[in-house]
């Protein structure tokens, strides 16, 4: 393993030497005429010397005294020196020569190598190539205790294939699993991230872009009663939904969620952004930072069945639909803060139901506030919109409008 990360360490530093080199050597002395190729006729030697030769960089010319001032806290990023050295092992996954042990072609291979239920984490570095798998072998039971790292954000491509959402429905897309303690960090994804029952997993740094999967059902994120997951620093491309979050905190007052900086960019029409089911939770459950761009039709839409509360911090909806939709029996609670509804719809979607209530504060508003029976609480915002609702059920205290005239306190 040592001789792995040597040998990748030694890639780096090469790279960096000659970086160094170059940024502090004067361009103005150096001419075409001055750089020549390796020809083996002009006191110039192919295969031996410590030069810069055509195509590579000849044995001996990067010595330990030359790279004396690389240090590893030179070697930055999510891949940096830092943060491999915390892992008991890495597995390298590229489209070269391998040798089966640390190196491979495959994830599969890869996990495989690893095995589940492992003591320490381990990680596995997918350098830039698409990389098209059945990801069902993360179905199995148990803990896969590793990090699955891309070199590359955009370069580092996974591709799901097989594995049906529905095994017996081939019309759902691909999907991957999100197994206990699995996490996804800096890659690309193709395909459904299923996060149902998992516990301690995450998807950090990553694009999910279901929409240039093969056509078929199947949103970016979705999943049964998830336990403890973190969903943070993603982008969405989707062309139906963007999360799908069932049963969230099932009868668990322990269960815990991150899902933070988080944009969601719908594809042709009718794409919508999150859907949340929570479920009896002792805590609400927060989203923050999160961008729906003009190309999502509606914002959020909660179903509960039996109760839960949720918390949303500096949300941005630019959709054409409605920001908030409800349905279930059950009662839910939703507090909104430093959020900007700029959808024309009305704030509820189709009047809304007297089990939801809503609270905004802090925010601005250019959705219209009609009569809707899910009651309105607003305060301290800014309200560009019409006023519409007659019932009462909309409270407005300390708010203004577009010419930042104050908004008569009462309810509407």
């Amino acid at each position: 393993m040592k001789r792995v990360i040597h040998k990748w360490l030694g890639s780096v530093a090469t790279i960096a030497a000659v970086t160094i080199c170059l940024s502090t050597q004067s361009f103005a002395l150096v001419s075409s005429g001055q750089i020549a190729p390796a020809d083996g006729i002009s006191g110039q030697d192919i295969m031996v010397g410590n030069g810069v030769k055509t195509g590579h960089i000849q044995d001996g010319s990067v010595t330990d005294a030359k790279i004396v001032s690389i240090s590893a806290e030179k070697i930055a990023g999510i891949i940096g020196v830092d943060k491999i050295a915390s892992y008991a092992g890495v597995k390298i996954v590229h489209k070269g020569a391998v040798d089966g042990v640390n190196t491979f072609t495959t994830i599969a291979a890869a996990v495989q190598a690893i095995g589940a239920n492992t003591a320490e984490r381990y990680a596995i570095v997918v350098m830039p190539g698409v990389y098209t798998e059945d990801f069902s072998f993360f179905d199995a039971a148990g803990t896969f205790n590793m990090d699955i790292i891309g070199a590359s954000r955009s370069g580092s491509y996974l591709k799901a294939t097989g594995n049906h959402w529905r095994a017996y429905d081939p019309s759902w897309r691909s999907y991957l699993h999100l197994a206990n303690g699995l996490f996804l960090k800096n890659l690309s994804f193709e395909g459904i991230v299923d996060i149902g029952y998992t516990s301690g997993a995450g998807i950090v740094d990553c694009d999910l872009l279901p929409a240039r999967a093969p056509q078929g059902a199947g949103y970016a994120i979705m999943g049964h009663a998830p336990k403890s997951v973190t969903v943070e620093n993603v982008y969405i491309e989707t062309d139906q939904l963007g999360m799908w979050l069932y049963a969230m905190g099932d009868g668990n007052p322990e269960d815990g969620y991150i899902f933070n900086n988080i944009r969601i960019h719908g594809v042709g029409t009718g794409a919508e952004g999150i859907w949340a089911f929570p479920s009896n939770t002792s805590r609400p459950i927060r989203f923050s930072n999160i961008t729906m761009t003009s190309t999502i039709y509606k914002g959020f839409t909660f179903y509960s069945y039996s109760g839960g509360e949720t918390e949303l911090y500096n949300i941005t909806f630019s959709g054409s639909g409605s920001p908030f939709q409800y349905g279930g029996s059950g009662w839910h609670r939703v507090n909104a803060r430093n959020c900007n509804f700029n959808s024309a719809a009305d704030l509820v979607y189709g009047g809304g139901n007297s089990a939801m209530a809503i609270t905004i504060d802090n925010s601005t508003i250019k959705s219209t506030v009609s009569g809707s029976a899910s009651p309105v609480k607003i305060g301290g915002s800014k309200i560009i919109a019409p006023i519409t609702s007659s019932n009462g059920s909309v409270k407005i205290i300390n708010s203004y409008d577009g010419n930042y005239d104050a908004i008569p306190n009462g309810n509407y």
